[in-house]
């Protein structure tokens, strides 16, 4: 370490008697919440009222035909890709109208399974592909899974899944009009989107009012190659792989209707890494699910949350937790199937159940229960601040004083090995705490708002493994003060990067701000609480660098101020310390392995915001120092640890 020495104060509250808070995961688990919340659906009030499309197989290469009041809609099938797919078509519509002659609609709640095997897609060691086809109350749903292996030579033909797609054709109206895309992922397509060769959806609708309308909706967004064939609509998407077998293709669910899908959503079995860990280590688990197009990273939308059932108590009863999954993208989109991931380290010795419960505005299902076994502790576990202490302690009881590095000045461009060799150069000096700021040069949400980037996903996995193997713990903040401050512009939640503010104390007040953040504890707090090496959260590093009003305590008057300021200033340290109450709450109920929260300001620790120690949820305060003075307290009743942050040169 440099002697270039910033300190950080943590001033560690005296831990209240935890209750389950009113957050916004259980609000997510009551479908009566949901129904009340404004989730953008999109407007289907102009859909046909009588009886619903009908669904055939319309030969025997199983292709699937959406038909409705005599005309054909679409038609779908599994292919081999080539050069042209996007250009060449499923079923022409002299083809469709003679099949709609000759073939009788499947019958309510009856299914079409066929299996495909495409000889010449290539040798490989996985299974072919089954095809379920299964009429809903708007269309069909398509469940594509692999289909069962069969016994046979080594050498035996089976399917290349990268060289397969599924494809679909959307026909003219009765008057050879080509319909128009109308919806995009449930927002209204701009002009834009009308004619682009690509479109990245998981919801797309294309129609023409109040005549003809058809709708797809899948399990996860995908690639979708637009083109025409006549006045017909040709969307191909290639069948991506499976991330826990490069041999197989990931499952999924396919809706293809004349209205949005209004049926319940649908979920896969659960599948664990291992069925037996020693506890406070953390078991990942997976499941594929299908919400009808709802956006996976808004639980407003779309809740799956993973409930689980800890060993009994000497009464009998059953304890539960619940610990919101996270929507799981590969950071080279597109090459593997989405999914919804959970994590979770059993607290103690003994067996374990989960169980996943699925909620939509609408809707809700739940998964069958998998179990898993948590033998005797191997780590000491977690920081915790107990009732009664201002002292963090890891589960053992063993006290933890953080004494480490500053890493938020570095991002994702430095890449894993960097923080890698900064954890070595770091254990080897005795230290074991580094702090990380999400922020533009670690920008895990964006480019836009409530959306989350695979890559800087995926590269903080890999830091929290790397701190966890040297006995680092992480202090991770969530949103970085200058980022709203300085670099609005460039800051997802703001007009010029599309989101919803103009102003940088908006984001303190403004719903929409407010929800996606929301979105981001959920999905933090579902992917990396459960690592020993998470020491803490912090909600914003340097909070008071958001807006220069926040720097003058209003309260203060060797500086001066008129009475004007002074009232801006105490409204918006108002609103700060509402919004860090409502997070900071939020993010309790979140976090099921209650790791300790807090804040942390550039004010110097004599200057500290005395409001903000008096929010409940908070466990700990911190100041930067940058005078470097060393140890100290922000208040006597507030004694503090000591961190020293080291500045790399």
């Amino acid at each position: 370490m440099t002697d270039a020495i910033h300190s950080i104060y943590f001033s560690i509250k005296a831990s209240y008697c935890r209750t389950r808070c009113a957050c916004l995961l259980l609000a997510a688990l009551s479908s009566h919440a949901l129904t009340a919340l404004d989730v953008p659906i999109p407007d289907f009030t102009a859909a046909p009222t009588e009886a619903g499309p009908e669904i055939r197989i319309a030969d025997d290469a199983g292709t699937v035909l959406l038909t409705h009041q005599g005309r054909v809609l679409a038609a779908l099938r599994v292919r081999e890709r080539t050069a042209a797919g996007a250009q060449t078509p499923v079923l022409s519509l002299e083809a469709a109208r003679a099949a709609l002659a000759n073939v009788a609609a499947l019958k309510v709640l009856k299914e079409h399974v066929k299996e495909f095997n495409f000889s010449s897609a290539g040798i490989q060691a996985g299974p072919g592909v089954l095809m379920q086809t299964r009429p809903v109350t708007q269309g069909a749903r398509l469940l594509l899974t692999n289909a069962p292996a069969r016994i046979g030579p080594p050498n035996a033909l089976r399917i290349d899944s990268a060289a397969l797609e599924i494809a679909l054709q959307i026909y003219p109206d009765a008057d050879g009009n080509v319909l128009n895309l109308t919806y995009l992922d449930g927002a209204a397509a701009g002009e834009k989107y009308a004619r682009a060769g690509t479109l990245r959806a998981r919801a797309l609708t294309f129609e023409i009012p109040k005549k003809q309308r058809v709708t797809l909706e899948r399990s996860a967004p995908v690639e979708w190659l637009v083109g025409r064939a006549g006045n017909s609509i040709l969307l191909t998407a290639k069948l991506a792989r499976d991330p826990h077998a490069a041999e197989k293709f990931g499952s999924f669910v396919l809706f293809v209707g004349a209205a949005h899908d209004e049926d319940a959503p649908e979920t896969s079995a659960i599948h664990l890494n291992q069925t037996q860990i020693p506890a406070r280590e953390f078991v990942e688990g997976w499941a594929r699910v299908y919400t009808a197009g709802a956006n996976p990273y808004l639980l407003q939308e779309a809740a799956v949350v993973a409930e689980i059932a800890l060993p009994p108590r000497i009464d009998g009863t059953v304890p539960t937790r619940l610990i919101p999954c996270y929507f799981w993208e590969a950071p080279e989109l597109g090459e593997q199937e989405p999914e919804y991931r959970f994590r979770f380290a059993p607290p103690a010795e003994g067996l374990y159940g989960v169980r996943l419960y699925v909620t939509t505005p609408a809707n809700k299902c739940n998964s069958d229960t998998e179990a898993f076994r948590a033998g005797v502790p191997a780590s000491a576990g977690s920081a915790r601040v107990r009732k009664g202490e201002r002292v963090f302690r890891l589960d053992d009881g063993t006290l933890h004083t953080p004494v480490g590095l500053d890493l938020s000045a570095f991002g994702a461009t430095e890449g894993l090995q960097f923080f890698v060799n900064k954890f070595v150069e770091l254990e080897r000096c005795g230290g074991n705490t580094a702090a990380l700021t999400l922020s533009r040069l670690m920008p895990l949400e964006g480019p836009e708002a409530g959306r989350f980037d695979a890559r800087t996903a995926e590269l903080l996995d890999g830091i929290f493994f790397a701190a966890q193997a040297r006995g680092i713990g992480i202090v991770l903040a969530l949103e970085n003060g200058p980022d709203i401050g300085k670099n609005s512009a460039q800051h997802p939640y703001f007009r010029e990067m599309g989101g919803p503010l103009i102003a940088q104390p908006e984001f303190f007040r403004d719903p929409a701000a407010k929800r996606f953040f929301q979105a981001r504890l959920a999905y933090a707090a579902a992917r990396y609480s459960a690592f020993r090496s998470l020491l803490a959260w912090d909600l914003m590093r340097d909070l008071d660098e958001a807006w220069p009003a926040l720097k003058k305590d209003p309260e203060d008057k060797t500086l001066g101020l008129i009475p004007r300021e002074i009232d801006l200033s105490r409204r918006l340290r108002r609103d700060v310390e509402a919004w860090v109450e409502q997070m900071s709450q939020q993010l309790r109920g979140l976090d099921a392995h209650g790791h300790p929260i807090g804040v942390t300001t550039a004010l110097e620790p004599e200057k500290s915001w005395l409001g903000l120690m008096e929010v409940e949820h908070l466990e700990w305060l911190g100041a930067r120092d940058f005078a470097g003075t060393g140890a100290g307290v922000i208040e006597e009743k507030y004694p503090a640890i000591h961190v020293a942050i080291g500045q790399w040169a």
